[in-house]
């Protein structure tokens, strides 16, 4: 009797123990289903405010963009900015000094006028009876005498014109210090310009004849203009000396030297048949054809963009001071040689 009332205690004890590991799971697994649901409910009930986090955060991060972007274009654009308005200061400082050369050489300068003339055929009425036979030789006209002191007050209103033409159309976009860094006026300028100081040298040089001084004149001309195409030749193919451009570079290299021949020429002759050419004549072509060849120089290293002469306003600000030491130096050797007193 003992022995069963044994058993069914510990039966007793095994059934209650298994009740109560039951109960155990039962709780586990209540509590874990209450803590999904509060989970759950939880997100519900803060999901209009992540929702509302998450647009806060995308409307926040392009405008942070969009602020950089802006705030580096503004930059940008006030570096370009400071480079424009120092070339357009030099622009017009260059403008007026041209200007008040031109008014001085005028004004205190004294009358002295060249005779400009026209050559053209006609028979040679004592050469013809000489000859026995009908020669035709060359004649000349006077059309009419033009005073050197105008002329030099042409050519120095004319690179007046440029320059503040040039400080007109300085903007950010429309800088040599941009990429391109092509420059229409600044040939214009040494064309114009520079094809009325060779024609003036030409006169001082006793070459009156309007058709050799048309030619001279339009050789400068077109000698910049060649030079222009090539520098858009290898602006197109992003900086490359194409075959092209180097024909172009070298037929404007001639067009421009051709009047120093001509000059030369004319230095022989004087030397040779016991011609006079004054003593400010040949300082006139020291010097003007110093800076002609400075020019030459300067065009070439911008061309090959080295050094310093990649940076389109440097080279910019050199070729000003180049035509405006130019025009300087022959206005007032003129002056002084000839038009003064």
């Amino acid at each position: 009797m003992a022995k069963e009332t044994t058993k069914k205690s510990t039966k007793t004890t095994k059934k209650a123990s298994s009740k109560a590991a039951a109960a155990k799971t039962i709780h586990k697994k209540t509590a874990v289903k209450t803590t999904a649901v509060s989970t759950a409910e939880a997100k519900a009930t803060d999901a209009p405010a992540i929702a509302k986090r998450d647009e806060a955060a995308e409307k926040s991060t392009p405008l942070k963009l969009v602020s950089k972007a802006t705030a580096k274009r503004t930059s940008s654009a006030q570096k370009a900015v400071g480079p424009s308005s120092k070339l357009k200061k030099w622009n017009y400082w260059l403008a007026a000094l041209y200007a008040a050369q031109s008014i001085a050489i005028v004004t205190i300068g004294n009358k002295t006028a060249v005779p400009v003339t026209v050559q053209y055929p006609s028979v040679d009425t004592l050469g013809s009876e000489a000859a026995g036979h009908q020669l035709i030789g060359g004649a000349f006209r006077q059309v009419w005498s033009l005073e050197i002191g105008w002329a030099v007050a042409v050519f120095l209103i004319v690179f007046a014109t440029i320059r503040f033409m040039a400080g007109r159309k300085t903007r950010v976009q429309d800088q040599p210090g941009t990429d391109r860094g092509i420059s229409t006026l600044r040939w214009m300028g040494f064309g114009l310009g520079g094809g009325l100081v060779i024609a003036t040298i030409a006169l001082l040089s006793g070459i009156t004849n309007l058709g050799a001084l048309l030619l001279l004149f339009a050789s400068v001309v077109g000698g910049c203009v060649l030079a222009l195409a090539a520098e858009v030749v290898i602006d197109r193919n992003k900086g490359m000396w194409t075959r092209f451009a180097r024909l172009l570079g070298n037929l404007s290299i001639m067009a421009i030297t051709l009047p120093w021949i001509v000059f030369a020429l004319g230095v022989l002759g004087s030397l040779f048949w016991n011609g006079n050419l004054p003593v400010y004549v040949y300082s006139i072509y020291g010097c003007v054809a110093l800076l002609f060849l400075g020019t030459i120089l300067a065009t070439y290293f911008y061309f090959a963009r080295q050094g310093r002469w990649a940076d389109p306003l440097y080279a910019e600000r050199s070729f000003m001071i180049v035509e405006f030491l130019t025009a300087s130096f022959l206005a007032w050797q003129v002056y002084a040689g000839l038009l003064r007193g």
